[in-house]
């Protein structure tokens, strides 16, 4: 079964992206709403279930289970009555673009996955957080769309930081999703796999 965890709801063709990956034999795909700080949760989960609604329609027919996916951008530590807001979405992921985020998200918030911003990442010190969020069960994420979409200094965060990332995970507990705002960023499972192994 291949899964493709980070398909971005913004100016997404549903249909296309079904459909890519249907022929792509993706199994799973989870359909992402990014939320910042002053985002009022309850309207993007009522707009992203409608959204999501629609996918499920459009992938009755295939053997393609739609998720939905909330994605947190975080500078700091997060109130817990508004992680209660999110628990209607099947998947919960958190950037952290802070030193203390990123110990909120691995030590204390009740999340599935992190992932990270190459803008923030330098600035952050994963040691001990990327054992903790390991524990706890808690997936580390990286997207491959700034590998062959981005610009130059994007292409570098993935290829110059990847490997270090999945060390530090020691190959466990580690995903690569496409991060996929359009049908040209989905790549064939074994694409993914190689450029992994890169």
């Amino acid at each position: 079964m291949y899964y493709d965890l980070k398909i971005s709801s913004s100016d997404v063709d549903l249909e296309a992206i079904i459909t890519k990956a249907v022929n792509y034999n993706y199994s799973h795909i989870a359909i992402d709403v990014l939320i910042n700080l002053h985002d009022d949760i309850d309207k993007l989960f009522i707009e992203h279930r409608s959204l999501i609604v629609k996918a499920k329609k459009l992938a009755e027919n295939f053997n393609l289970k739609i998720l939905s996916r909330a994605t947190v951008v975080s500078s700091n530590k997060m109130d817990k009555n508004r992680m209660d807001l999110l628990k209607g979405f099947d998947i919960i992921a958190m950037i952290p673009i802070s030193q203390k985020s990123l110990e909120d998200a691995t030590h204390n918030l009740e999340i599935d996955i992190i992932t990270f911003d190459s803008n923030s990442f330098c600035q952050l010190k994963l040691g001990s957080a990327i054992d903790v969020a390991i524990k706890r069960k808690i997936y580390i994420e990286l997207d491959y769309s700034a590998a062959i979409n981005g610009d130059s200094d994007a292409k570098v965060f993935f290829f110059g930081h990847a490997m270090n990332i999945i060390r530090r995970c020691r190959y466990q507990s580690f995903i690569i999703s496409s991060g996929a705002k359009n049908i040209n960023h989905i790549r064939p499972p074994f694409d993914v796999i190689n450029l992994g192994i890169l």
